[in-house]
């Protein structure tokens, strides 16, 4: 094959990749700039292309905003009228005060946060009663917008702190742990959010020795790490989330002493795990409070017993198995950091 067609077709394969981003990229923004603005009209559309990340006008930009700049009266009109979410919104600035040679950046930084708000809708995933007239817009325009929107969901969600008071149980000894948690939580976007819970509980369980004629009271202190991964949905002010977890923990099982006569505890400690699912509702108490209440159901893959010996003897028995599955309940509160 001759050397020239093959460095041409290298040089196709390894440009296609850039050909493809830049055609994934082509949103234009339409700017339409009054005589009467006092900025430097060239300077202003630039620096807005960077703000959005938008192309300048071309073959193959879809033209997805069109943004005026008027004079009425001594302000600046901001008109955005956006094809993405079929609608218009507007906002008046004052020019006066601002030093002419901060005019272009500043305005590109207030029209590139109007159209930012603007695009936010398309991952709201709400539906008008009356839809907007004129053609819906295209997918692959509306996937290009979701993308740049994307960083400033995650940069505009903030980081939770909370803390809840929590009651679980072991289906294998079906009594009352109390505890306390802490909660740390990251959205992800409008929709997925993780999560990192320590937690610590303890509780009065019940054993049974040898037939269970004779019951033994096992003093059971837990301490566990969890965490999840969420999906939420908001229903009016309220957010419910389902999520999946997994959770590490030790198990701290003391016996009454002695058990009998013959009998004494072992205490010890004792590692236990598995994976859990969580439903959960937030309600916003202010604008950065909010309490929650939050159920889970988990199973052990890795449980714990509780054991007496009797002295001077090897051999230990089993009065009391964390096995099986767990249930949890947690009320609490977080703050937006």
């Amino acid at each position: 094959m001759n050397v020239r067609v093959v460095l041409l077709l290298l040089a196709a394969i390894s440009l296609s990749p850039v050909a493809v981003a830049r055609a994934e990229a082509g949103l234009h923004v339409e700017t339409h700039v009054d005589a009467c603005v006092p900025l430097n009209r060239e300077k202003f559309e630039y620096l807005l292309n960077i703000e959005l990340g938008t192309e300048p006008s071309g073959a193959g930009a879809d033209n997805v905003v069109s943004l005026t700049l008027s004079c009425p009266g001594n302000l600046i009109l901001i008109t955005v009228e956006d094809a993405v979410t079929q609608k218009v919104v507007t906002r008046l600035v004052d020019l006066s005060a601002v030093d002419p040679s901060a005019r272009a950046r500043l305005m590109a930084l207030t029209a590139s946060e109007l159209v930012l708000a603007s695009w936010m809708e398309v991952r709201m995933e709400q539906k008008p009663v009356i839809p907007p007239a004129g053609p819906p817009p295209k997918a692959a325009v509306v996937e290009r917008v979701n993308k740049v929107v994307e960083p400033q969901v995650k940069s505009a969600a903030p980081l939770r702190l909370g803390a809840s008071a929590n009651v679980s149980t072991f289906l294998s000894a079906l009594a009352p742990i109390f505890g306390l948690a802490l909660h740390l939580t990251q959205p992800m976007s409008s929709s997925w959010a993780w999560n990192v819970s320590l937690q610590g509980g303890r509780g009065d369980l019940r054993g049974a020795l040898g037939d269970g004629a004779r019951t033994v009271a096992v003093a059971t202190t837990t301490a566990a790490l969890a965490w999840s991964l969420r999906y939420t949905r908001s229903v009016g002010p309220i957010d419910l989330w389902a999520g999946v977890a997994g959770l590490f923990g030790v198990a701290y099982l003391a016996g009454s002493a002695p058990v009998s006569s013959t009998l004494v505890p072992t205490p010890a400690y004792a590692p236990w795990a598995g994976p859990a699912l969580q439903l959960a509702a937030a309600v916003p108490v202010s604008e950065h409070l909010r309490v929650l209440l939050q159920l889970e159901a988990g199973v052990l893959v890795l449980g714990a017993n509780a054991l007496v010996r009797a002295p001077m003897a090897d051999d230990e028995l089993v009065v009391l198995k964390l096995r099986g599955g767990w249930l949890a309940a947690n009320l609490g509160f977080d703050v937006a950091l």
